[in-house]
């Protein structure tokens, strides 16, 4: 083999290894994109759940008081289910909504009292209910635990359910009226 030929095959070999490097290079930055658009996608999935559920739930939106009357039977339905007795629902009291930042969202909560009871019947409550009620969230979950001389495990919880209903504010002016 001549000079020249091994120079061209060394120039070749550090051309394959650039061309190499570029490749991977390149396919890293595209995995990098693909895995973006997955996250992306999962993310879209999952708004587009919530849109088909607020459309499902149309006929609610427009009355929320019957959400609230439905929502308060489900939410007996459950602590029935979960063996919480009568009196250790204390309170359901609906809540005065909050629009979701600049959307045409408003967030509709209910506070929810119960007393003395289990944790398993806490858990079992709030899972049957939100899987009952489509769109349903719990906002939070105050615990108060037993007293320490107190043998019988029972707990007392308040928690903050919502739910988000479509209401486009009215431009300034309409209230109300009729074009």
């Amino acid at each position: 083999m001549t000079r020249r030929q091994a120079t061209l095959i060394a120039v070749l070999a550090v051309l394959l290894a650039v061309l190499a490097g570029y490749s991977r290079q390149s396919l890293q930055a595209a995995r990098a994109v693909a895995i973006a658009a997955e996250t992306d996608l999962a993310a879209c999935r999952k708004l587009a759940r919530v849109l088909d559920t607020l459309d499902r739930d149309a006929s609610r939106a427009t009355d929320p008081s019957q959400r609230d009357v439905e929502l308060r039977r489900n939410v007996e339905r459950a602590a029935a289910a979960a063996g919480v007795p009568d009196d250790s629902l204390k309170r359901m009291i609906p809540e005065s909504s909050t629009r979701v930042g600049d959307t045409p969202y408003k967030e509709h909560p209910t506070r929810i009292d119960l007393r003395n009871v289990t944790r398993r019947q806490i858990v079992t409550l709030l899972h049957s209910l939100l899987a009952a009620e489509d769109g349903l969230r719990i906002k939070t979950i105050r615990l108060t635990a037993p007293k320490p001389d107190d043998t019988t495990d029972l707990w007392n919880a308040e928690v903050l359910l919502t739910y988000l209903r479509y209401d486009p504010p009215t431009p300034a002016g309409r209230r109300g009226d009729t074009p």
